[in-house]
């Protein structure tokens, strides 16, 4: 596990219980054997690996979720390598301009605004995550692929704004919220296999999308696809 920080590998206990390899983590109120991926004083940078548990002064804690803006801003992370978790806070890694890679294992959501603005970000693998929230991935310019094979619910804005992403795989989820995928310029293949519902331009301004597989669409906002875009009804 690697992770480095600009200065000092500690920060106060005001802002973290303690740090293990230059992560700071804070204790569950609810939970003493649980604990969260919190923001230090100082940026975190290189490659970031946050393990299932972490064992400090003799006892082992789970590693349960990572706080919300916990690392806003910080451009210098190149990639991120993330274990068994729940969740991923809002605006948990929004503006990481120099991250590359995201894995993600045993997520189930991942909140507001969580990667908004990660403009280096190329490739995103949520297998297990069932919820992205709102502008998750909103202005990730480099991101070309992604995949959703357990996704329950996309929120609004969730990938909006994404020039380089090309296709989108929706096998499981039900419904596309408003403004999902909007203004995604290169997209080109759409595969909806459960989708019965499309939200309003949900898929508009996406000027290279012609056609869609759908498997069980059965009503769409007259907005959702542009005007071109060949989806029988």
């Amino acid at each position: 596990m690697m992770a480095v920080l600009l200065g000092a590998l500690s920060a106060s206990a005001h802002d973290n219980d303690f740090t293990v390899n230059g992560i700071c983590y804070r204790v569950n109120p609810d939970a003493h054997n649980a604990c969260k991926v919190v923001h230090g004083h100082l940026s975190y940078s290189g490659h970031i690996t946050i393990p299932s548990e972490v064992k400090y002064r003799g006892k082992t804690y789970q590693v349960v979720s990572i706080a919300e803006r916990c690392f806003t801003g910080c451009k210098d992370i190149k990639s991120l390598d993330i274990s068994s978790m729940t969740a991923i806070g809002e605006s948990a890694f929004a503006g990481c301009t120099g991250l590359k890679s995201v894995k993600l294992e045993c997520f189930t959501s991942i909140g507001d605004n969580a990667f908004a603005g990660c403009t280096g970000l190329k490739e995103v693998s949520v297998s297990s995550v069932v919820h992205i929230g709102e502008g998750a991935f909103k202005g990730c310019t480099s991101l070309k692929k992604v995949k959703l094979s357990n996704i329950t619910q996309v929120d609004e804005y969730a990938f909006a704004q994404c020039p380089s992403l090309a296709a989108v795989e929706l096998r499981v989820i039900t419904s596309v919220s408003p403004y999902a995928f909007y203004r995604c310029p290169s997209l080109r293949n759409v595969t909806l296999d459960n989708v019965t519902s499309v939200g309003e331009y949900a898929f508009a301004q996406c000027p290279s999308l012609r056609s869609v597989k759908v498997g069980s669409v059965t009503s769409y906002d007259d907005t959702a696809f542009d005007a071109d875009v060949k989806l029988p009804r």
